[in-house]
């Protein structure tokens, strides 16, 4: 939780609100933690607390560690040092109570700071959990306005200079470091009057989309986040997640688009920290020779879908949620293959191709610029008016 604004705002008032909806959707068997950060990383005990109404009593369960001031020096302490795993994610359970009045007492404690160390916090909590085997991690921030102290900073942009473009590499290098050592999935919730501020999305945003995670932007006076955060909460989830495709021998996939990460050793191999029931993965494919497919167009071609996830029913499914199951899902399709263009183009499912170019063309819009996608828009669908006018309409006229 950034705590960088004033006390008793409305931001706060949104966090307080968004943390108690999403406990009471989490199964009981849930462990929580909770840190807070401004120029500072707060990590907070939650084990024990007698009296957890008295605010005396639950101010001395911070241990805070100091955020070096520098973008490019790391925290010198990591979390164990300070705290045991043990007290840091504590029951949900058996110490709702207690986690609840923290949360309550931490939402009107803004110290005003205007310093948000998000990238010394991110790296801390990635570093903590890449120590032990994977786990079923979700982690939700929650951010008031654009980092801008110690690692991870990002510059303040005037309107005129912003774009979509990352200005900080840093998050979309942590991010991938989370999912291939961490397993952990970021939530990034952010609430701020984002047409005023500059927030630094086009950087941050590789927190979610490398993670299977979320990005939600609400204004402070907003009141839809606490119903969302439920919501999200109380759905099936999936973690640990691996998409394998295996493909005949004569394609192989082009390109993967979603919030996953392709594998750095095996082809056809992603990572997905996190998957909900609202994520949508879409690939295309390549011949991987200019002769296509190579046997009688007769026979069918294979594609394999599998996907291994540990498994966590929703709150209203009626399943037990009490443990988490791994599962290992596989798809066969069996396709047709034909030499007949008139066939080809008949089968083509207009929605499926144009969601595909659009995300073609985001991809090509990161890498190039806007100028360069509209020309190669406009090549594409003169080549493909071109093509179809060749052997559809043409072909049609003559007969």
């Amino acid at each position: 939780v950034d705590i960088s604004g004033p006390k008793n705002s409305e931001y706060l008032a949104r966090v307080q609100e968004s943390i108690l909806a999403a406990m009471e959707a989490m199964p009981d068997s849930a462990r929580v933690g909770i840190i807070t950060f401004d120029n500072r990383v707060g990590i907070w005990n939650l084990e024990g607390i007698n009296n957890p109404t008295e605010d005396s009593a639950i101010l001395t369960r911070v241990h805070h560690i100091p955020i070096p001031d520098s973008s490019k020096k790391e925290c010198p302490i990591s979390i164990t040092q300070v705290l045991s795993p043990e007290k840091f994610l504590v029951p949900l359970e058996k110490n709702f109570a207690a986690i609840t009045h923290t949360v309550e007492r931490i939402c009107k404690m803004g110290t005003g700071s205007n310093k948000r160390g998000l990238g010394a916090t991110i790296q801390l909590v990635t570093n903590f959990f890449s120590s032990f085997d994977p786990m079923n991690v979700r982690a939700t921030i929650f951010l008031s306005g654009r980092p801008n102290y110690g690692i991870g900073f990002i510059a303040d942009l005037s309107s005129e200079e912003r774009s979509i473009h990352p200005s900080c590499s840093f998050y979309q290098d942590i991010s991938k470091k989370s999912t291939l050592k961490s397993g952990v999935c970021f939530d990034l919730v952010v609430i701020s009057d984002t047409e005023k501020q500059f927030v630094g999305l086009p950087s941050l945003q590789y927190l979610a989309a490398h993670t299977g995670g979320n990005v939600s932007l609400y204004q402070p006076t907003d009141i839809l986040c606490a119903r969302d955060m439920y919501r999200r909460f109380a759905a099936p989830m999936a973690f640990q997640c691996l998409i394998r495709l295996r493909c005949a021998q004569e394609y192989e996939v082009h390109h993967a688009y979603g919030h996953l990460l392709q594998d750095s050793v095996y082809d056809s191999l992603y990572h997905v920290p996190g998957c909900d029931i609202w994520k949508t993965f879409a690939f295309d494919f390549k011949h991987c020779s200019p002769s296509g497919f190579i046997h009688s167009r007769s026979r069918k071609t294979v594609l394999q879908f599998a996907f291994a996830h540990a498994f966590l029913p929703g709150k209203c499914s009626g399943e037990r949620r009490g443990t988490v199951e791994r599962r290992l899902r596989i798809h066969t399709i069996q396709m047709d293959r034909t030499l007949a263009l008139p066939k080809l183009y008949a089968s083509v499912d207009s929605e499926t191709t144009i969601l595909l170019l659009n995300h073609k063309l985001q991809q090509e819009l990161f890498k190039k610029g806007m100028t360069e996608v509209r020309s190669l828009l406009q090549d594409w669908l003169t080549l493909l008016l071109v093509k179809y006018n060749r052997f559809i309409v043409s072909p049609k006229k003559n007969e």
